[in-house]
């Protein structure tokens, strides 16, 4: 799957660089090192267009699910589209109202230690659909005691083979 962003018109001389600021995943501290195209429609418009979206997705949001001390407003947001569930669909699974999703979303309210943890959980539980070993929900809970990584911070993504992974 891929995702174009609008870029300029094909006449133009400016032509994207890596690393490329990926403002479509609606978080502002993303960059693309490789993994995406620059492409002309038919009416001269010029976009790139990033390989594999929901993959990158996935890396990113492993990133911050495995990373962040706290999730931003923004970053709740991208978990929760990038599982594919409406504010109304999260807030049964994790026992809160659409209008408190919504709120944590606009950042008008923290997300509760709980639901937080919830949320990473059921990230990092869609990941392991289908495969043998399964997340040990302890050792990820403990593991969330230990990261530091903060809002804000540049994160870059390369595109090896067909996989997204974060640079170092």
């Amino acid at each position: 799957m891929t995702s174009g962003d609008y870029f300029r018109h094909c006449n133009d001389v400016e032509i994207p660089h890596a690393p490329f600021h990926y403002k479509r995943s609606g978080l502002d501290n993303i960059y693309l090192i490789n993994g995406f195209e620059e492409e002309c429609d038919e009416d001269g418009e010029r976009y790139v267009s990033v390989l594999e979206v929901d993959d990158l997705h996935k890396a990113i949001g492993v990133h911050l699910v495995m990373y962040r001390k706290t999730l931003a407003p923004k970053e709740i947001r991208f978990l929760r589209k990038t599982l594919n569930l409406t504010q109304s669909e999260m807030g049964r699974l994790i026992d809160q109202s659409a209008q408190q999703i919504a709120r944590w979303e606009k950042g008008e309210s923290n997300i509760s230690g709980p639901a937080d943890r919830l949320l990473r959980l059921m990230f990092v539980g869609s990941l392991m659909r289908g495969q043998e070993e399964p997340v040990a929900p302890m050792e990820f809970l403990t593991k969330l005691d230990e990261v530091d990584s903060s809002e804000g911070e540049r994160l870059e993504f390369k595109k090896v083979g067909k996989e997204w992974l974060e640079t170092a």
